[in-house]
């Protein structure tokens, strides 16, 4: 069992809440696509994409991996915006390569088994977002960015860019002065 405790990562970004349960079929092919309706799709690219094709088709879960990161939960959205729920029904999550392959095998060897998906989300009608803009010097200005968006930041994934940008606008701020042909902003 995988699950939120584990990882946060497990719910694709922007998936709908849901439940379902059901038998997984990996897409292989084109014509694998034919047998979804009332199963659980398993993909590895295209995932918006192939996303909207599993709603479409019928399937009645949705989970992704990514190739190359072997026991690591992969960081994958699907950006929907508040019009796609008006077709995206199904729940999204992401799974490491490993299990990923450990189910393919299994169905390969003509094993046909179920898993059982829950998410729990909430699509917000507003997301409002705090901005820290500041400026050193002159215009025209270079633009430095980072953000931070998750509701846990790691170190590695965006409080890191967020830190480095505090500490460079405070070096920068220590070392411009009038002679400086442009300035600097931070978003």
């Amino acid at each position: 069992m995988i699950t939120t405790e584990e990882t946060k990562l497990v719910v694709m970004t922007h998936s709908p809440p849901g439940r379902a349960r059901g038998e997984v079929i990996p897409i292989k092919s084109e014509e694998d696509w034919e047998k979804v309706k009332g199963k659980i799709v398993l993909v590895r690219e295209n995932w918006r994409e192939n996303y909207r094709r599993a709603c479409k088709k019928g399937a009645k879960g949705y989970i992704a991996y990514r190739k190359g990161l072997k026991n690591a939960v992969p960081y994958i959205g699907l950006f929907l915006t508040r019009k796609d729920l008006e077709w995206a029904k199904i729940p999204a999550v992401a799974i490491s390569e490993s299990l990923a392959m450990e189910l393919i095998r299994k169905t390969e060897n003509g094993e046909k088994f179920s898993v059982r998906l829950e998410v729990k989300s909430k699509v917000k009608e507003k997301e409002i977002l705090p901005i820290i803009y500041a400026t050193i010097g002159k215009p025209p200005y270079i633009l430095f960015s980072a953000h931070i968006c998750h509701p846990r930041p790691g170190a590695n994934d965006n409080a890191s860019g967020s830190a480095m940008l505090i500490e460079l606008a405070r070096v920068l701020r220590d070392l411009h002065n009038e002679n400086f042909r442009f300035g600097f902003a931070f978003l």
